[in-house]
């Protein structure tokens, strides 16, 4: 039976759900200007209600659906072909103000990641304390699978030409430089490539949401069993041991791959202090030196805008130094040599009018 409940709120909540459906969690309740609207998470129990608890209808769609229980209501609520349930958890900061258990961040971010889900399963436990509150709910966040990566970046190895489409492949993640760019094994090729073309379902870039730097480091940190053998040669772990080794994967020896220098400019562009209006970068195509913005900390673009990474947390670029996300098709780009095969991506030099 459905008993997580999204709700749509008027009020600043950390959680955004874009009118694409899916969800993203903010840093804080900063206003937020985007394609959608704020959420509440409400999760509700079917045990017996008691004066002070709130309560919602079967049908709870709405946030003015949510009541407070007098001791007159509680023949009717309690009535079971009423249909009405307890709200247990929540992230509404009324709520919670007047002693309803707040839902932690763990679910939270599993919550973003799986924005279609109606049921967790809560367990009433022994009163226990975090930080300092006391909390009698516990929510089992299912446990996630190994993540089956795909991309669809061009790679001139298996055949694919710059500016035609290529087809989407599974990839394996190997590794990550903490700032945009990742070491992929596709089909046997070991390449580097962008996070923003690296994806967690089977689609394309825009229309699938990218690897976020969370679940980058939760794979590369849980590599599964079935990929280390025994150091003693057992045909399994033999219990004595206990030692693993990662096994070798034969690679294809790609050749040497040398990327291109462009010089990025903005041909209208007012000058204003505190702005960029053009920079070199080292990239392999004209479509990654237009993805690629002026300041280091800006890393991807994701739903239209641009978005930095700060020690591991994501967060919305509203500085304006730089062209809007969704005009980089009007950028100026043009080759101006190529980069030594040791020389890594990213930004060489850029301008800025300092304020």
């Amino acid at each position: 039976m459905k008993n997580l409940h999204l709700i749509p709120t008027e009020k600043t909540s950390r959680l955004f759900k874009w009118d694409n459906g899916s969800l993203e969690l903010l840093l804080d309740n900063n206003k937020y200007h985007g394609k959608g609207n704020y959420q509440h998470v409400y999760i509700t129990g079917d045990e017996k209600l008691k004066e002070g608890d709130y309560n919602v209808p079967s049908d709870f769609s709405k946030v003015s659906d949510i009541s407070k229980t007098s001791k007159e209501d509680l023949q009717v609520v309690n009535e079971k072909s009423n249909g009405y349930r307890k709200i247990t958890l929540t992230t509404d900061a009324d709520l919670i103000a007047d002693g309803v258990q707040e839902i932690n961040d763990e679910f939270l971010q599993w919550l973003e990641k799986n924005p279609t889900c109606e049921e967790v399963e809560v367990r009433k436990t022994d009163l226990f304390y975090e930080i300092g509150n006391p909390k009698i709910y516990k929510i089992s966040v299912p446990q996630e699978k190994f993540k089956q990566l795909f991309t669809d970046y061009p790679i001139t190895e298996l055949g694919d030409e710059e500016f035609i489409e290529a087809p989407i492949r599974e990839c394996k993640l190997l590794s990550f430089d903490d700032n945009k760019y990742c070491y992929v094994i596709v089909e046997g090729i070991k390449k580097e490539i962008k996070r923003s073309y690296i994806y967690t379902q089977k689609g394309r870039c825009g229309e699938v949401d990218c690897i976020s730097e969370t679940e980058i480091k939760k794979i590369l940190t849980k590599e599964p069993k079935q990929d280390r053998t025994c150091t003693n040669n057992c045909s399994d772990v033999c219990g004595e041991c206990q030692i693993l080794e990662p096994k070798e994967e034969k690679l294809k020896e790609a050749a040497p791959f040398f990327m291109n220098v462009y010089k990025v400019e903005v041909d209208d562009w007012d000058n204003a202090y505190n702005t960029y209006n053009e920079f070199v970068c080292i990239a392999e195509t004209e479509q990654e030196a237009r993805e690629t913005h002026p300041c280091k900390n800006i890393t991807h673009i994701k739903n239209g805008n641009w978005y930095g990474t700060h020690n591991g947390e994501e967060f919305i670029d509203n500085s304006e130094g730089w062209i809007n996300a969704n005009d980089i098709g009007k950028l100026k780009v043009t080759l101006i040599g190529t980069a030594n095969p040791n020389q890594p991506k990213g930004i060489v030099c850029a301008s800025f009018n300092q304020g």
